[in-house]
């Protein structure tokens, strides 16, 4: 089976980000929900997440 761009975050790969809180703040990778963080998912995965109709949705979650 082939593979694509994931339709979640378009190959973004997982990215440093700042959280920052009262007392400190700390960094922590981000990745996508849907792939991971690969950047990739098989043609039929894709397809379902379009006919879900989830276009909207960044997908996003702490990788750490």
């Amino acid at each position: 089976m082939g593979t694509e761009t994931c339709p979640s975050c378009n190959n973004q790969g997982p990215h440093l980000a700042m959280l920052c809180g009262p007392n400190d703040c700390r960094e922590t990778m981000l990745a996508c929900d849907f792939c991971g963080g690969l950047g990739i998912v098989e043609v039929a995965a894709a397809d379902r997440w379009r006919r879900a109709g989830r276009s909207g949705n960044c997908g996003y979650t702490s990788a750490s």
